[in-house]
């Protein structure tokens, strides 16, 4: 199977070609346990085959990198690149982060699971559409580092663990992707 981002949900890959639906996850909740439809809506409008839906939670931005978690949930670690550049992560190992993070996942799933334009869910976080919390951008910049010194190996690999079960249970018959 091949994955193609399409970036702003705008498609550009021939078609046939299985999608990614990506939804940032402070559009989806723009206030705590408030779900916004229109962005999925919009995202899965703009496909021509079933996609597979995913909530982008951090990835890289034209000012760094960028936390999109709600601002209700949000906890994040601030990061300083070598190269001077600021970012931001979420904090994967903050219980009521996690949580906050489920439940927007079972919301997704309990609207979307038997939809045919939805082929399945993807747990991809991070930069790349990654299970990762940082990498090394396009402009050179190594989020590594500095990410190594904040992140709680344990709780973010809990983190993995927790979400990708509970998003198995949310999403029913539909396949749940971690990659």
């Amino acid at each position: 199977m091949r994955y193609v981002m399409t970036w702003a949900n705008q498609g550009g890959v021939p078609s046939g070609v299985e999608r990614h639906c990506p939804v940032l996850w402070r559009e989806l909740e723009p206030r705590a346990g408030q779900y916004d439809w229109g962005p999925v809506e919009r995202a899965l409008g703009a496909q021509d085959t079933p996609c597979h839906l995913q909530i982008i939670i951090s990835m890289y931005g034209p000012t760094g990198l960028t936390d999109y978690t709600p601002a209700a949930h949000r906890r994040s670690l601030k990061l300083t690149a070598a190269n001077g550049q600021t970012g931001e992560i979420p904090d994967y190992a903050n219980p009521g982060w996690k949580t906050a993070y489920q439940r927007a996942v079972s919301a997704l799933a309990a609207r979307y699971r038997a939809d045919p334009r939805v082929a399945s869910y993807q747990l991809a976080l991070g930069l790349n559409q990654e299970t990762q919390a940082t990498a090394i951008t396009a402009d050179g910049t190594n989020w590594h580092l500095p990410a190594r010194g904040l992140l709680d190996e344990e709780g973010y690999y809990g983190f993995i663990q927790a979400t990708t079960a509970a998003a198995i249970a949310a999403w029913g018959d539909k396949p749940v992707y971690v990659p």
